[in-house]
Formats: structure tokens, sequence, C-alpha cells
């Protein structure tokens, strides 16, 4: 018997974080036959003969615009009679399976305070994380299984929303280590050449949509102001225009400019990571980076704070290094990292063989069983 269920997300595509964690979890499901799926979103990079996609116009140049256009039309548009109704927070109010990558509930009360950004920016993320937890308490109220991505983030939902204590469960995200995997031919000292590295410079990459001052972008200037070293270069992926050039701006005065690189985003980042030498998120909150899994899938060393999601992975001193927000500690740690240049090397191995059970089959095989027993 055909079963046909909706599945909500703004953004379904391979560059979203938490949409490419629902575009894989698609392609898991359309492996049963009997599954037809109603996808409601704005952007979508698959396709499928079991897979009717819905598009959702969004105003796309404000972050909180884009969030509410979308709630709104999908409070209207979305279909009755489904077998099942799958939302990402608070994308939707009355679902069956709710899919959180975030908590701003407890963002705002812990986090918030400790962020450097400023002015109008900071006006604007004040009010979209406050709209945000808004719709996740509807959400999480009403829904009937919460599904996270990491125990760090069921802690933290649980912490604030006590009621949601008895339907959450953990689905880690998918890592296609295949995909992110160093490619023998790939040829690293000729691809730093192209974007104009020396071969001895030391690449630290770091990753984020937005918002460089929570992700600890500016821990990583400081602490190139500590080490002095002007082979020391940190190459930037992702960022808004507007981001990007407060950052060059910043990178200047602190004499840093010929050190950092912005590369802007970047549908495929492999290439990136695979011309790194270390991968450094030191962030305040994430709830599972997919990027810190990709690039330890990519075969590079981590240096993070404690963070849900990375702890479950990286080990201090076995595979990566954990540390405090602190750009002396950090500092510290690349100097060590340059004085025994053999454990990244070594410690690439090791996060290579930690990142293995987070594999894309294994993730399809979690979500398969989830939505099988909710639609019995």
């Amino acid at each position: 018997m055909k079963k046909k269920i909706a599945i909500i997300d703004l953004n379904v595509t391979i560059s979203s974080p938490a949409g490419s964690c629902v575009r894989s979890e698609i392609l898991g499901l359309l492996q049963m036959e009997d599954l037809y799926i109603d996808l409601y979103t704005s952007k979508c990079d698959i396709s499928h003969p079991r897979l009717n996609i819905k598009i959702i116009k969004v105003f796309e140049n404000v972050m909180l615009l884009k969030y509410l256009t979308f709630y709104l039309k999908c409070f209207f548009k979305v279909e009755k009679g489904y077998d099942l109704i799958q939302t990402t927070q608070g994308q939707y109010s009355y679902s069956d399976i709710t899919y959180a990558h975030f908590c701003h509930k407890a963002y705002l009360s812990t986090h918030w305070q400790s962020a450097k950004v400023k002015g109008i920016r900071k006006l604007l993320r004040y009010i979209n994380h406050s709209s945000q937890a808004f719709f996740e308490r509807i959400s999480f109220k009403n829904t009937s299984l919460i599904i996270v991505p990491s125990e760090g983030l069921k802690r933290e939902i649980t912490f604030n929303y006590p009621n949601a204590i008895n339907k959450i469960k953990v689905i880690s995200n998918p890592v296609d280590l295949v995909h992110y995997e160093l490619p023998n031919t790939f040829e690293k000292n000729k691809e730093r050449l192209k974007l104009g590295y020396l071969q001895n410079d030391f690449v630290i990459i770091f990753s984020a949509l937005g918002d460089f001052s929570r992700k600890g972008l500016d821990v990583l200037y400081e602490s190139l102001t500590i080490l002095k070293n002007k082979s020391i270069k940190i190459l930037v992926i992702g960022g808004s225009e507007s981001e990007i050039n407060s950052y060059k701006l910043k990178a200047n005065r602190l004499q840093i400019e010929s050190q950092i690189m912005f590369v802007g985003f970047k549908k495929d980042i492999r290439p990136f990571l695979w011309i790194g030498d270390i991968f450094s998120l030191p962030s305040t909150y994430e709830t599972f980076s997919l990027v810190a899994a990709q690039a330890a899938a990519a075969g590079l060393p981590i240096l993070v704070t404690k963070l849900y999601g990375v702890e479950d992975y990286v080990i201090d001193g076995i595979n990566g290094w954990v540390v405090d927000r602190n750009p002396k500690i950090i500092a510290e740690v690349i100097t060590n990292i340059l004085n025994y240049p053999r454990l990244v090397d070594n410690y690439g191995l090791a996060i290579k063989e930690s990142i293995k059970k987070y594999d894309t089959p294994y993730f399809y095989n979690q979500w398969n069983k989830t939505i099988t027993d909710m639609r019995n």
C-alpha cells in the first residue's frame, strides 16, 4: 500500500547545513518503494519520480523575513491527509516529527551575551533568534517526536523544554566519507600554489555560513597577532559579502591582511579542505557542526572548543585539540603543532577513523526505521 508523507524544510540543498541533512534523509527514504514524498521548500537540488517538490517563494535578502514568509506560506499551503508530516524545527507548527538542529531559547539565555557582533546586525540577529525561539516552542509542544543530531543538543532541549524529555531521539548528522576523502589524484601543493600559498605555509581552514564572531574567527585573528608568524594563514569559506568586508577591514587594522584569504560561499568545499593543514572552529555554540565532520572525513585534524556533536569524536591529544576559547591558548597549540609537524599526519589519520561511525548508510537506516515505525 502506497504511503505519502510531507517534509517541510526551507532549503534542501547540499550547501545548507540543516537542509543537506534533510536532503540525505530524503534520498534514504526514497529507497522504500512504497513511499511518496511531498517536499515543501524554497530550494531543492535533487529529483526523483516519487518526490513531488512544492516550491515556496520567500524573501531571500533578510533572514528574518525569509523564515517568516516560509512559515506563513507553509501554514496555509501544506495539504491535509498525509500519513506523516515532518518539519525542520519551527518551520511548521503541527508536525508528527520535528527535526531540530538548534535550540534558540538556550542560545539566547546562555550564549548570546558573548556575541561580539554589534549594531544593526546584532539587533536583527536577536530578533531572528527570538522569533525562532517562539516558533520552536510551539513546534516542540505539538510534535510527537523530536530528532536531534547530538546528545548535547538533546540535553539542552530537555533542560529548556522539560515536556520534550519523552519524545526526543538522537540521529547523528551524516557524512559521506567517500565524497570527502582526499583523492590520490589531487595535487595538494599545486593547488595551494594556485591560491598563492607557499610550500611552507601553514593553512588553517575556517568555514561558516555566517556569524563569524560566534564561530570564532575573531579568536583566530587574535591568535595570529600573538604568534607573529607570517607563514600561518587562515582560509575562510563562506560568509555574506558585508560580513567578509567587515572582517577584511578588521584584518587590515590588526595588520594580518596578508595572512587571511576569503573565498566566499562554495557549493563544493572539498578542494579547499584538501589544501588545508588543520581545520579550526573555536565557536561558542554548535549543536553538530557538519562542516567540522566533513573536514574530519577529509583527513584534517580539528582544533575546536568543546562543542556538542564534535565532543563525540574529537579527542584532545589523539585526533585533534579541544581548547578554551582563548587566543593565547590557541596560539600555544599552533606553536606546538609547528614544532611537531608529524602531529598533523598522525591526527589526520586518527580523525578519519573516528568519523566512520557517521557514514551515510547508517544515517539512512536510522531514518528509514524511524519513519517506518511512525507511520505504522
